[in-house]
């Protein structure tokens, strides 16, 4: 076997034992993915950091979450004790070069850190900038999975300056910070195992399937020798990742085209590199005369798989809403799916639990599962379409 296979294997046999060990009773559940809410950036991620930030949060033990917070980003001389951690703070209407709502804002007299909070979301236009602006002199952090860096779009096309911002991440800063809250949490039961229960989230988004001792053995391998090394390197290449992205979504594109025409619906598959999102919408003529289409997406593919109601965009791209209330399809979309939320682009949607992004890619490529598991919810979707559709069609013509 050549040095990859042999890595494969061993990376393969370690995440089957992995997965054995989350096989015991409870070691799966997850309050956070039950409910849908592993994406949401603001009723998820950001509340509950703040929660954990404030001295005067509900955990009720002071300044210790927040102390170690500061300490991981290196800020030094910060009045801990006076401090308030506030999530979406308004800063004002937004412009060019001001305004909008702070993710997470640390604040103590005339000392402030500004979070910038990003799971799957695209940059706004100007926004790192727009928060720069709105304290030159505070700390300002751009936090996203794997610590990426802003777009051009955030920050004014280089007027704010690499300087001016830090990058960080919830797979090394936020799990780093989170285990060491664990720690101060031990005797508290609740805390500890809500602080366990969103660890284990941020390892699910973060890719983080080895713990401890099955770490160690697959470092120990990959450091066997030179060529193990040399093919774990190779095995991190961008391209790589890219060609087996484009693989997949090769077939799964094929697949949805031959779903689309056995269900009679057009299909308008969207799946580019630089796009912000990825998916798919179907749509018929009867949703073409209520501006209204069928849409999965991925905030990023293969993660944060949602479905539901979108608007098409007109041509300033901006969403195209009906002239008539949308909402028999509303509550008959949440009669259907539990957790229904709305969005300036989708009358009603909800994420997809329970399906990790290696799961998607397992069901698009090596079987019929995702296909069929779509064509079940389009289904329902256009039951919920037709049925609110009697209520709705009728508001559209009156005088």
């Amino acid at each position: 076997m050549t040095a990859i296979d042999h890595l494969l294997v061993t990376a393969t046999t370690l995440r089957r034992a992995q997965e054995l060990v989350g096989e015991q009773p409870g070691a799966r559940f997850n309050i956070f993915q039950l409910l849908g809410m592993e994406s949401d950036e603001v009723y998820t991620h950001s509340m509950l950091l703040a929660e954990l930030l404030n001295p005067k949060g509900s955990h009720g033990i002071g300044d210790v979450f927040l102390q170690h917070w500061l300490e991981i980003l290196g800020i030094e001389n910060f009045d801990e004790t006076n401090a308030t951690c506030i999530p979406e703070f308004l800063i004002g209407p937004v412009t060019p070069t001001t305004g909008g709502r702070i993710d997470l804002l640390i604040q103590s007299g005339k000392q402030r850190v500004i979070i910038e909070n990003k799971i799957y979301a695209g940059d706004q236009p100007n926004q790192l900038l727009r928060y720069h602006n709105f304290e030159p002199n505070g700390a300002l952090f751009y936090l996203t999975l794997f610590g990426a860096q802003p777009s051009e779009e955030s920050t004014g096309k280089g007027a704010l300056k690499p300087e001016q911002y830090t990058c960080i991440s919830y797979a090394d800063h936020v799990l780093n910070w989170l285990e060491r809250c664990r720690k101060e949490a031990a005797n508290i039961p609740t805390l500890r195992e809500t602080i366990s229960q969103y660890i284990f989230l941020i390892k699910q988004l973060t890719h983080q399937h080895f713990d401890g001792k099955m770490q160690d053995e697959l470092v120990n391998k990959i450091l066997n020798s030179p060529d193990f090394l040399t093919s774990f390197m190779a095995m991190q290449s961008r391209s790589l990742n890219q060609a087996v992205n484009d693989r997949i979504t090769a077939k799964w594109e094929t697949d949805l085209k031959a779903l689309a025409e056995e269900l009679n619906l057009n299909l308008n598959f969207y799946f580019k590199d630089k796009a912000k999102w990825h998916g798919f919408t179907l749509w018929n003529d009867q949703m073409k005369s209520m501006n209204i289409w069928i849409d999965f997406q991925f905030d990023l593919f293969p993660n944060g798989l949602k479905f539901g109601f979108s608007y098409p965009g007109d041509a300033l791209g901006k969403p195209m809403k009906p002239a008539f209330s949308l909402e028999p399809l509303q509550r008959r979309f949440k009669e259907a799916f539990p957790g229904t939320k709305s969005h300036d682009w989708w009358p009603a949607y909800v994420y997809w639990s329970h399906y990790p992004a290696d799961q998607v890619c397992q069901d698009i490529y090596f079987s019929d599962a995702f296909i069929n598991r779509l064509r079940e919810k389009i289904k329902v979707l256009q039951e919920i379409l037709d049925a609110a559709a009697l209520e709705i069609i009728p508001i559209n013509q009156q005088p």
